[in-house]
């Protein structure tokens, strides 16, 4: 019963360390926003509809979507056939230029956010619609919470 316990005491508190995700938004003034669906899984209107709620969505959350920056707010679309059934993926992620603390100097490009969704869809415009605007109200929370 003790190592039970200690166990729950440990995945508890290893979950809490990183509350949100292990992904840091902190002084994140600005983006340029990007949705690729190469797939054409959403239709024009969908997509424009999507692309403006997202700015929109980021703008009240005090971002920037005019980054001069190289910080990139990116959704992509996909899906793919688990046996019979039709899956969708929507992964948020968000890739910056970043240097190291241990060398200024060295600049990289890196994923700085990252959540992803997958679901069975039978109405694509309408569950890709929720399925983002899940991701970017965690994504949202997150930033709020760190800002």
């Amino acid at each position: 019963m003790k190592k039970i316990l200690f166990l729950f005491v440990c995945i508890f508190i290893g979950t809490q360390l990183f509350a949100i995700s292990p992904y840091s938004l902190e002084n994140l003034t600005s983006v340029n926003v990007k949705i690729f669906d190469k797939k054409k899984l959403l239709d024009i209107k969908s997509y424009e509809a999507l692309d403006k709620k997202v700015k929109k969505t980021l703008q009240e959350a005090g971002i920037k979507v005019d980054s001069e920056n190289f910080a990139n707010f990116l959704i992509t679309i996909s899906t793919f056939l688990l046996q019979d059934q039709k899956l969708v993926h929507v992964r948020l992620f968000l890739v910056e230029d970043v240097s190291i603390k241990r060398d200024k100097i060295t600049k990289a490009i890196a994923t700085t956010y990252s959540k992803e969704d997958f679901f069975e869809s039978t109405l694509l415009n309408e569950d890709i619609d929720e399925s983002v605007t899940f991701l970017i109200d965690e994504f949202i929370t997150q930033y709020k919470e760190e800002n």
